[in-house]
């Protein structure tokens, strides 16, 4: 007998407003190219904070019926090539209305961003970025660099960010602009600025502790000429004007000291993604996002990667059995170690004294791992709301901050997240300068 199965396509909604607010961005002429067939139109883009997805496409047609029908399976496949421009934009459809009168108004979700113009090669990309908080640049803007590339970082204008207004929100600001060159100003391909842009929106995420979004990259010619403009539109936390991270608001110079040593980790695959993952373990660790306790688990993901990374990958200190037998509080005891980061229980932090104490005097790397298997193995001890969690989880940070800054070779000033509340400008040198 032929069982009938549920789909477990995404249904489409059906749009009760079409209109789209926000920021126009464009108003082109579009080939689309799908299993329904090819046909061109006209077509907006628009800019909106205030919705999810933040980037769609309308058409007030169907483009002489080019996309298919909401209902239909072909909804995840359909090709825009916008005019002047070779490379296509990938889209699923988001929602269909049609009208009394038969008229149908598409949107789409462009599911990589909407490129515009050509990939050839440019002088200088032009990066804007939403959701970097407010930071003290000498000068009003800051560069760093490595042995190729430059990076100029500066806050918006007044009238610059007039412009992004209608598309914002309260949790959702255009905030700054990047400049990208080569330090001997020769030509950037394409395929090159894409891994520097994503270098620095894993590094600005970091320094502000929420992901910041580079929103729009336009590369220039010598003569100043746009050559390409690519929209983005991509993971994003609600805007804090300060860090939650080691960034002080009055420290910004401080991005130049830890970039290259950044940079210099993201030139080995293997240390890229150790790096990565241990930015978007620290990044979903936020306790505002998933509590405390939840924060705790997350973070104790990103010290196991990185103690793998650098007793068995790198010093080959431990083979991978001897490793997986090591438990989880001497990992980070070695870690910590390692980098010269203290693993004694803050004084700072009086309700972690208070446990050390009545356990036996245990030390930091001992306290996370208790707190953190009283969560994970219910079954070895039972889950107590009195133990310490908050604190726990911010001397974790603490550590994950500090192991971090070290990889980076940073010598500079950094906010402890083990002394709360405290002042903006109230800082400490890093503990191995």
């Amino acid at each position: 007998m032929k069982v009938k199965t549920r789909s477990t396509r995404k249904k489409m909604p059906l749009l009760q407003d079409p209109s789209l607010s926000g920021l126009l961005i464009a108003r082109k002429n579009v080939i689309t190219r799908s299993a329904a067939g090819t046909a061109s139109g006209l077509c907006e883009v628009w800019l909106n904070f205030a919705q999810k997805p933040f980037l769609l496409i309308q058409f007030s047609d169907r483009l002489q019926y080019g996309i298919p029908n909401a209902n239909s399976d072909l909804v995840n496949d359909i090709n825009l090539i916008f005019d002047g421009t070779i490379k296509p934009t990938k889209c699923e459809i988001y929602g269909q209305r049609i009208g009394s009168d038969g008229s149908v108004t598409t949107q789409l979700w462009p599911k990589r961003g909407i490129f515009f113009g050509n990939d050839g090669e440019f002088q200088k990309a032009e990066v804007l970025l939403a959701n970097f908080g407010d930071y003290h640049f000498n000068g009003g803007s800051v560069c760093f660099e490595d042995e190729i590339f430059q990076w100029q970082l500066a806050p918006l204008s007044e009238d610059e960010r007039e412009r992004f207004e209608p598309c914002e929100t309260q949790d959702f600001h255009v905030t700054h602009s990047a400049l990208l060159r080569r330090r001997d100003r020769k030509s950037i391909q394409i395929g090159e600025a894409e891994e520097q842009v994503e270098n620095l929106r894993l590094f600005l995420s970091y320094c502000q502790g929420g992901w910041v979004s580079p929103i729009c990259v336009q590369g220039f010619s010598k003569d100043n000429i746009q050559i390409f403009e690519h929209w983005h539109d991509s993971l994003l936390s609600n805007y804090q004007s300060n860090s939650r991270s080691w960034l002080d608001s009055f420290d910004g110079m401080s991005i130049a000291d830890a970039w290259p040593g950044f940079i210099s980790l993201c030139r080995d695959p293997l240390w890229k993604e150790s790096i990565k993952l241990s930015f978007y373990w620290f990044l979903r660790g936020d306790s505002g996002q998933v509590g405390s306790d939840g924060g705790l688990i997350l973070l104790q993901a990103a010290f196991e990667r990185l103690a793998w990374h650098l007793f068995v990958i790198d010093d080959k200190k431990l083979s991978a059995a001897k490793f997986k037998k090591t438990q989880a509080s001497e990992k980070l005891r070695m870690l910590l170690a390692r980098m010269n980061i203290p693993h004694d229980v803050p004084n700072t932090s009086p309700k972690l004294v208070e446990f050390s104490q009545d356990n036996g005097g245990i030390d930091g790397p001992e306290i996370l791992t208790r707190l953190r298997n009283k969560l994970v193995h219910p079954q070895r001890s039972s889950y107590s709301k009195k133990a310490p969690y908050p604190q726990a989880y911010f001397l974790a940070r603490h550590y994950l901050v500090l192991c971090l800054l070290n990889l980076f070779n940073y010598k500079g000033n950094y906010i402890v997240w083990t002394k709360l509340p405290r002042w903006i400008g109230e800082v400490a040198r890093v503990p191995w300068a």
